[in-house]
């Protein structure tokens, strides 16, 4: 059964209401891997009130464990994309690192992780 690294992107549109059936598949079939640096930024712009209802909604996903080799992967991601004018914040620059590193793909809204994928690194939805 193959997983997916959630991206930021497709958790706030769910959380806004906009549904995915795609993306709500793949949480029934508990098909989706959350990256630590995705569950910051959710937790980080979650309002007071909502952010412990998130934590405890994000407890029952898979989760990735920190991996040493992160920084070594996003250097080799960086040095590939970098000549192709690409630029990445540093979160997504880590989550293309443990996509790279875990085989699992990044499914996401923002376009960066297809450019990304583009280079044989990742794969990306």
């Amino acid at each position: 059964m193959k997983c997916y690294i959630v991206d930021t992107s497709v958790f706030v549109e769910f959380l806004r209401g906009r549904p995915n059936q795609s993306f709500e598949a793949l949480v029934r079939e508990n098909r989706v891997v959350l990256s630590n640096f995705v569950r910051l930024e959710l937790i980080l712009g979650a309002r007071k009130a909502e952010s412990e209802k998130l934590a405890r909604a994000l407890s029952g996903l898979i989760v990735l464990k920190p991996d040493h080799r992160i920084f070594l992967a996003a250097e080799k991601i960086l040095s590939a994309v970098r000549p192709k004018g690409l630029t990445l914040g540093v979160v997504d620059l880590l989550i293309a690192a443990e996509s790279h590193l875990s085989g699992f793909p990044v499914y996401s809204y923002d376009k960066v992780f297809k450019s990304i994928a583009s280079t044989k690194l990742i794969g990306a939805v």
